[in-house]
């Protein structure tokens, strides 16, 4: 009777064990994330609190060399994740998320580039072709290996931002009505400047005159523009500008950020 009691007991718990078998939802997994162009989103709008990170202003303030390298790098990697989860989703997106998921990736290209913008006016070395520049990390490191890239040079690194604003610049064509968010003449605009610190004016010169032709961008007057760099509200994304970084008025907070927020 107790053997067949055991056995009753060992069966009803066999049945059972596939209840017990549960998946953590609130967990993340590559076969869980992304799977929809919200969660892309949510990567995305990663990329752009990079450019928040208070280490990137704090030169302004205080030299924290650290932070400002620990910033950047945070920067270069959410770029990296949303330009990941971009190709990630791509396969099972519908026809109709196709562009849209374009218009995203030019964004994370776009906010890479200017996160290494930042690294190579800091951390550049010798501003010659020989010289340091920064590591170059295309994907989202998945080995510790990967995780300790070595600089490339001044050269190499140039080149990288180049191309991945070409790229940027592509996906990112007929996209110009949002101006808090990367735009077509964001990224040519960043380009013609990357070209001339790469001591390159010659392969800037085609893209200045694009953006002086079509952008619909003009200068300022002198008098509106030196108004322009003092939180005035009123001179927030005017005629001149091709792309800003947003911050808003926040009286009550103190310490180096006062004022600010983002």
């Amino acid at each position: 009777m107790a053997l067949a009691a055991m056995a009753a007991a060992t069966i009803g718990l066999t049945g059972c064990s596939d209840y017990l078998d549960v998946d953590d939802e609130s967990s993340v997994s590559d076969a869980n994330f992304p799977t929809n162009i919200d969660h892309v989103q949510l990567l995305l709008n990663s990329a752009y609190a990079g450019s928040h990170g208070l280490g990137l202003y704090a030169h302004i303030y205080f030299p924290e060399l650290e932070k400002l390298y620990a910033d950047v790098m945070c920067w270069i990697q959410y770029a990296n994740a949303a330009n990941d989860a971009c190709d990630a989703y791509r396969p099972q997106a519908a026809q109709n998320e196709l562009s849209q998921l374009d218009y995203m990736k030019g964004q994370a290209l776009f906010n890479r580039a200017l996160a290494y913008w930042h690294a190579q006016i800091f951390f550049e070395i010798e501003s010659k072709e020989g010289g340091l520049g920064f590591p170059i990390i295309r994907v989202v490191p998945s080995t510790i290996d990967e995780m300790m890239p070595q600089r490339a040079t001044v050269a190499e690194t140039w080149d990288f931002v180049i191309e991945t604003l070409l790229e940027a610049s592509d996906l990112l064509k007929g996209n110009n009505s949002d101006k808090t968010r990367a735009t077509y003449w964001a990224a040519r605009g960043l380009l013609a400047k990357v070209y001339m610190q790469a001591r390159r004016p010659a392969e800037a010169i085609p893209v200045l005159e694009e953006i002086f032709a079509e952008s619909g961008a003009t200068l300022l007057d002198f008098d509106t523009y030196s108004k322009s760099f003092f939180a005035d509200e009123a001179h927030e994304f005017n005629a001149e500008t091709l792309y800003e970084i947003d911050m808003t008025r926040n009286k009550k907070q103190e310490g180096p950020w006062a004022g600010f927020t983002t």
